[in-house]
């Protein structure tokens, strides 16, 4: 068994996770409910080009596919990136997943509205795209981590201090020779002081 054994075994379980986690039904409420906020918002000129519905439809559709298409490439490329440093793994990742996502995006905006970026609008469009990707990558990402952490230990009741037994009293000898010597400190007496004296 060589490597490419390893490496397919990897891609089918990256195929089988990503296939799993797009239809949990968290996963789509979290993508519809995104992608329905950015159809009422409407940004990047979307408010002023297509009418509500359509707007809804739109967004919908382009946060479940790059979504689908980044977290693919997330899962596939995770294993095989070797970084030292986490951060690394997922800007490389996030660049990475900016690739696939900016495919989408120049498929959907062809489809919809007829419109690819020209030769000026390439640069800010691919960057915008790249910096969303990489961003949404690193947020996956410590989301996942906090996921991943052990839950913290019940805590173990403090064991409880002894209280004094109920006949110590505190005493304080008032006598004028005794004050002088012990300059009124306050103790703690086993018993109360015998009767008579002051």
């Amino acid at each position: 068994m060589g490597a490419g054994y390893v490496n397919d075994r990897r891609s089918q379980l990256a195929l089988r996770e990503w296939r799993a986690q797009m239809r949990h039904p968290v996963t789509l409420i979290a993508l519809a409910g995104t992608g329905a906020v950015l159809g009422l918002a409407g940004p990047f000129g979307t408010v002023d080009l297509l009418p509500l519905l359509p707007r809804l439809a739109y967004w919908i559709a382009v946060v479940t596919l790059t979504y689908g298409a980044g977290s693919l490439v997330n899962g596939l490329l995770r294993p095989v990136i070797r970084v030292r440093r986490r951060t690394g793994q997922v800007v490389l990742t996030g660049l990475a997943a900016g690739v696939a996502i900016g495919v989408v995006v120049l498929v959907l905006n062809w489809l919809v509205f007829g419109w690819l970026p020209s030769g000026d609008e390439a640069a800010p469009f691919a960057g915008t795209l790249l910096a969303i990707s990489v961003i949404v990558t690193a947020a996956l990402d410590l989301a996942a981590q906090h996921r991943a952490m052990p839950e913290p230990a019940a805590e173990t009741p403090q064991e409880a201090k002894p209280t004094p037994p109920r006949y110590w009293t505190v005493c304080r000898w008032t006598s004028v020779r005794r004050w002088w010597r012990s300059a009124s400190k306050t103790i703690m007496c086993a018993s109360p002081p015998p009767r008579g004296r002051s």
